[in-house]
């Protein structure tokens, strides 16, 4: 009778178990859509890029709803992962079709130091991997030293470090198993499309015969 009685519970947890590995599968397929449509299909993104600025704020206004109902569990497994996706989804999309030439924006992404974070960017899911095992347990070890310091700066100092750990681990770990693994991939299976902006001149228009020539035999 025990269990019969605990069963539905065991049903629930089950049923919000498979629901959280939708989401995720969903997410997948936004993102892997959206590098379709990127690759294969520019000219139907044409109109977005048109107004890209209105783009990024509006996947801003999207994604800001699950910063300020962040305790509201119900709100994000429900809108708030929908938005999400979407909100920064268009936020990528307004920023990889922004040009140089696109005033303030275009020089806030292709300034130098920009440029610096961007080249950190290319290891990023390396360091997302290998974080917690070269950065987030070592730092266990290394907080004791700080013991003493006025908590602002402990938590600075055990900040930093755990950047620096983080990127560092990251990067060589990318090098020495993704990057390989990737340029075997290529070489195996040769890529039929390659990423072109579609933003290219200096009057933030879409230079229609370049997105034109974006296809499956460029």
């Amino acid at each position: 009778s025990f269990f019969i009685g605990v069963s539905p519970f065991f049903v629930v947890i089950e049923r919000i178990r498979h629901l959280i590995q939708l989401l995720k599968t969903q997410h997948l397929a936004k993102t892997l859509f959206l590098a379709y449509l990127t690759n294969y299909k520019p000219q139907l993104l044409e109109p977005l890029i048109k107004r890209r600025f209105a783009l990024f704020w509006l996947g801003i206004f999207l994604v800001l709803p699950s910063i300020v109902f962040h305790e509201n569990k119900h709100f994000l497994v429900t809108f708030g992962l929908t938005m999400n996706t979407l909100g920064f989804g268009a936020i990528l999309l307004s920023l990889m079709h922004t040009a140089e030439s696109d005033g303030l924006p275009g020089w806030l992404l292709f300034n130098p130091l920009a440029q610096m974070i961007a080249s950190i960017g290319y290891f990023s899911y390396g360091i997302y991997v290998w974080h917690i095992d070269f950065a987030h347990i070592p730092i266990r070890f290394f907080y004791p030293l700080l013991e003493g310091m006025p908590v602002e700066l402990s938590w600075i100092g055990g900040s930093l470090v755990y950047i620096l750990l983080a990127v560092q681990t990251g990067v060589l770990m990318s090098k020495l198993i993704e990057i390989p693994i990737l340029n075997l991939r290529d070489r195996l299976v040769p890529r039929t499309a390659h990423f072109e902006p579609l933003i290219k001149d200096t009057n933030r228009t879409v230079d229609d015969n370049s997105a034109r020539e974006v296809s499956l035999t460029h």
